[in-house]
């Protein structure tokens, strides 16, 4: 199990300090790069028994990626808010951000 920091915005929107926890970063970052290496797909990165999700879609047709997540609706108290996002950015991002991945990889499994 594995858990990231996420601090996500949405003008004045916002989830701080957010602790999202999923399970497959090997299989995620090997998605994510086939993804990126074909420029097409979605990828996600969630648990099996969450609802937070963040999902990566490949816009053909643009060059673009449509990274969209819910996160907070399956966090207790109920009724404490959750943040729906989704913006659009390029898809040449995504290299320096595997490269990223992979570092934080090899950190955690040498």
């Amino acid at each position: 199990m594995y858990c990231a920091t996420v601090d996500a915005s949405v003008r004045s929107f916002a989830c701080r300090h957010y602790h999202f926890s999923f399970a497959d970063l090997t299989g995620f970052i090997r998605e994510l790069r086939t993804a990126f290496n074909r420029l097409k797909g979605t990828v996600s990165l969630r648990t099996e028994w969450e609802t937070d999700e963040l999902r990566f879609r490949f816009i053909e047709t643009r060059g673009h990626v449509l990274l969209s997540g819910d996160l907070g609706r399956s966090n207790y108290p109920v009724g404490t808010g959750s943040l729906k996002f989704e913006f659009e950015f390029d898809q040449t991002y995504l290299g320096p951000f595997l490269g990223d991945l992979d570092v934080i990889y090899r950190a955690l499994h040498g």
